[in-house]
C-alpha cells in the first residue's frame, strides 16, 4: 500500500515515488500524506501485502491522533514526540481510526526487496524484523 492507494485510504492528496521489479510489481515507494483538521474516522481497510510500511510523523503526532486494532492488539499514540515512527507488517490485519491534522512519510518496502538486501549484506535469509524501542514510545498497547 503506497502512493495513490495509500492516499485513498486516508482520503488525502497523494505523492507517489516507486521502484518496481522486472514484473512491474512495486518494491519500494515513498508516499507523503498530509491532512488538515478533521474528525476521527475509520480508515478503509487495506489489502494484505507481502511488504512492510514504515510511517514517520513529520510533525509531532498528538495524543489520540490515531488508534488501531493491529493483529488483534490495540495500539495508538500516547506521547507527542517528533518523528514518531510506526512499523506495520501489511500481512497483519488492521482496523484504523485517524483524525487530523497530520503529516506523514510512508516508506513501503516489499518482502522481496528486504530479502535481497539481507542476502547482499550476508544476513540470514530467514531474518525477522523486530519492533524497536522507538515504536514503543509512540504507541500504546492494551
Amino acid at each position: 500500500m503506497f502512493g495513490s492507494s495509500l492516499a485513498d485510504v486516508f482520503r488525502t492528496p497523494d505523492y507517489d515515488c516507486r521502484v518496481v521489479d522486472a514484473n512491474q510489481r512495486p518494491e519500494f515507494a515513498v508516499t507523503r500524506l498530509r491532512s488538515g483538521p478533521r474528525e476521527m474516522e475509520k480508515a478503509p481497510a487495506y489489502l494484505p501485502d507481502k511488504a512492510v510500511l514504515i510511517c514517520v510523523s513529520l510533525t509531532p503526532a498528538s495524543i489520540g491522533q490515531w488508534r488501531a486494532l493491529y493483529n488483534g492488539r490495540q495500539v495508538g499514540v500516547t506521547r507527542a514526540i517528533p518523528f514518531a515512527t510506526t512499523f506495520i507488517d501489511l500481512n497483519c490485519p488492521m482496523e484504523m481510526w485517524v483524525r487530523g491534522p497530520f503529516d506523514y512519510l510512508h516508506y513501503y518496502l516489499s518482502t522481496g526487496l528486504l530479502e535481497r538486501i539481507a542476502l547482499d549484506n550476508d544476513v540470514a535469509p530467514d531474518f525477522r524484523l523486530r519492533k524497536s524501542s522507538l515504536l514503543r514510545t509512540s504507541l500504546w498497547r492494551k
